[in-house]
């Protein structure tokens, strides 16, 4: 079974206050596997840093619309590279390589229903928070209904120092 989850990206009007149910999120991504916070999370931090370092050099603003585009991008072209060396390999039975391509990862307009968590990515000052929301089945969005699970801050200002 594999472990599906959603990334909700949120505006700016996020950056100090907490949303209260997902729904308020700009964009909705899903995942439909390694959904788990240790891999969906880790996935995405080499592009988190990458985005926010590119808007702090005047090059993008947070744009939670083109964040999530981008970052399903970044997310497909990995799991592309990853479908291409199994296939490789040992092909798996039931799908070809060109219907593997084109699963697993899409934009969605609400809650799918069936995830096991829920990743919330705001601004937050100079970088972002990704937290990692652990959701119950049949979720209704509202964050007091599900555990908060881990916290991420990316701050790419620390990164800078130690170069």
């Amino acid at each position: 079974m594999s472990t599906r989850c959603q990334y909700g990206i949120f505006s700016e009007d996020f950056c100090y206050q907490d949303p209260e149910r997902a729904s308020e999120a700009s964009v909705l991504l899903y995942r439909h596997s390694d959904g788990m916070p240790d891999r969906a999370v880790t996935q995405i931090l080499p592009f988190l840093r990458q985005f926010i370092l590119a808007g702090q050099k005047g090059r993008r603003d947070w744009g939670a619309e083109y964040l999530g585009a981008r970052l399903l991008q970044f997310m497909c072209n990995q799991y592309d590279e990853q479908m291409r060396i199994i296939h490789k390999r040992t092909p798996p039975s039931g799908f070809t390589l060109g219907e593997a391509l084109v699963i697993g990862y899409g934009i969605e307009q609400e809650l799918h229903g069936d995830e096991q968590f829920f990743y919330a990515i705001r601004p937050y000052l100079k970088g972002c928070v990704v937290e990692a929301w652990d959701i119950p089945l049949d979720w209704s969005g509202d964050f007091k209904d599900a555990k908060l699970v881990k916290k991420t801050l990316v701050d790419v200002a620390e990164q800078e120092k130690a170069k």
